[in-house]
């Protein structure tokens, strides 16, 4: 149902003249939202109440007993706040690898959370432009919200100010940090060349690309931490990572991970 309402309404964006693109973005997002919804309305309520925890941050059941909780007083800072940690950086600075890495870090130390590369929003032919990536992303994150996660990870390329901003509010969320993985312009070359299919058109584009924005992306406005990936495994800088998210309050103190 879903599909063939965003479909549907794709079609109707590519013959309609008159609006203007952001009016039928927010149209759009209305209605794919809205449907969205419906589907999800027969769900049950979750429920954000936090859950007793004894002192071994042990959720405590009905019957005096523990085990362990998903996410303990000791790992999550607030679970009513919604945060959101966007992963940036030139194609081949190992976006995808440090977003899977962080995911398995807070999975481990048992954090709820939502993993998304915004990419696979955009991907196929022609490759959409960074509004409707934006628009899909929002829907996304409002549908996990809904859900009943409040914390969220999202790699995404920047190239511009303008376009980390739009990321970022379509996150529409209340703490936020904006990571730049950083290479060098030759390594970020190496990296795709070795990654990519020859067979594919677009790579030598890419790594082209590639090699201009390894300047660009960590100098946009709107960047808090600038990393490294250069001659690092990507656990190494998703750790990193993690550590930024605990000094900043998104997660908690130290976990198992």
């Amino acid at each position: 149902m879903l599909l063939e309402v965003v479909d549907r309404e794709v079609l109707a964006l590519r013959r309609v003249r008159k609006a203007s693109v952001a009016e039928l973005l927010d149209d759009w997002h209305e209605l794919v939202l809205g449907e969205a919804v419906e589907c999800l309305s027969g769900l049950p309520e979750v429920d954000h109440a936090p859950a007793p925890v004894d002192r071994a941050g042990r959720v405590e059941d009905h019957d005096g007993g523990s085990e362990p909780n998903r996410c303990s007083a000791a790992l999550c800072e607030d679970p009513d706040v919604t945060a959101a940690v966007v992963i940036t950086g030139a194609p081949g600075a190992g976006k995808s690898s440090v977003l899977d890495a962080l995911s398995t870090l807070l999975e481990i130390d048992g954090v709820e959370h939502g993993a998304t590369e915004s990419e696979e929003l955009a991907r196929g032919v022609p490759p959409l432009a960074s509004e409707l990536l934006a628009a899909q992303l929002r829907v996304v994150i409002e549908l996990q919200r809904r859900a009943g996660r409040s914390l969220f990870l999202v790699a995404f390329t920047a190239e511009s100010a303008e376009q980390l901003r739009g990321v970022l509010d379509a996150c529409a969320v209340e703490r936020t940090l904006v990571v730049c993985l950083r290479a060098p312009a030759e390594l970020l070359g190496a990296r795709l060349a070795a990654r990519e299919p020859d067979r594919w058109p677009g790579k030598a584009g890419l790594i082209a690309h590639a090699r201009e924005l390894a300047a660009v992306c960590p100098a946009i406005d709107g960047v808090d931490e600038t990393v490294d990936t250069d001659s690092r495994d990507a656990e190494d800088v998703a750790r990193e990572l993690l550590g930024a998210m605990r000094a900043r309050g998104l997660v908690g103190g130290a976990g198992r991970s």
